[in-house]
């Protein structure tokens, strides 16, 4: 299983949301990020979902712009994204497809039904 899912938000401020789905930090898989990034041609500005490293937590979205296939590490932030916005449930019903990736993480036995049923947290 790949250590990113990548979903495209056309209609968004963001051209993209990458899931990533290990308990490994940033830090940890920036020269991997960075290849993901490059080989989905994505540019703009993304959010990063951080729900398998930090949990269901206010501070689990970053934004971040990309330069020329770069992160560009200085434009980082949190990012504020409401309970009810529709990313939140984009991101569920595309990571309900790996429920064994849900049942291993850190999430509550609630978050985690919650998701498999296509709800976003």
């Amino acid at each position: 299983m790949s250590k990113f899912n990548v979903i495209e938000l056309a209609q968004n401020k963001y051209s993209a949301c990458i899931i990533i789905q290990t308990h490994e930090s940033l830090h940890e898989i920036k020269e991997e990020l960075k290849k993901e990034i490059v080989s989905n041609n994505i540019s703009g500005k993304i959010l990063l979902d951080t729900l398998f490293h930090s949990g269901n937590v206010p501070d689990r979205f970053i934004e971040i712009e990309i330069e020329k296939g770069n992160l560009n590490w200085i434009s980082l932030e949190i990012a504020k994204i409401d309970k009810q916005d529709e990313i939140r449930r984009k991101i569920a019903k595309s990571v309900s497809k790996f429920p064994e990736l849900v049942d291993n993480s850190i999430l509550t036995s609630i978050q985690k039904k919650l998701i498999c049923r296509g709800v976003g947290i």
